[in-house]
């Protein structure tokens, strides 16, 4: 099926961090964030708990590598072809009802303070920018 790349998140990395990692890993490709879209969150089998933090990315390479371990394929493909594609995921299907996407920017510069002790800190929240 088309769906996102996925993966977890590595010590000492944040969230956003992780995607762009993941996103190379698995297809190669460089990006780089956008804003944040949402969450996906739920529970398998009653156990297991299976979060996704999704980020809007935008490409800034379209050499493509795909990690087989993990993918069959990557491509780019556009709206339309996934819409009409029967392979496409339903977390897919339902993120293409959503563009024009909404999102929130990420802000960087904030820092709580040093009695926390954070060597990274971003923010992701509607300033009503976008």
């Amino acid at each position: 099926k088309w769906s996102l790349p996925a993966g977890f998140v590595q010590p000492g990395e944040t969230l956003d961090e992780a995607a762009i990692r993941e996103i190379k890993e698995e297809t190669g490709i460089d990006a780089e964030i956008v804003g944040f879209l949402g969450m996906r969150t739920g529970v398998i089998r009653n156990e297991i708990s299976d979060n996704m933090a999704i980020f809007l990315l935008r490409a800034v390479s379209d050499a493509i590598t795909v990690q087989t371990e993990e993918l069959f394929t990557a491509a780019f493909l556009s709206k339309q072809t996934l819409e009409k594609d029967a392979h496409t995921s339903r977390l897919l299907r339902y993120l293409l009802q959503s563009d024009p996407f909404h999102y929130l920017p990420f802000n960087d510069g904030m820092n709580p303070g040093e009695p926390f002790g954070y060597t990274k800190y971003r923010l992701y929240f509607n300033n009503g920018k976008n």
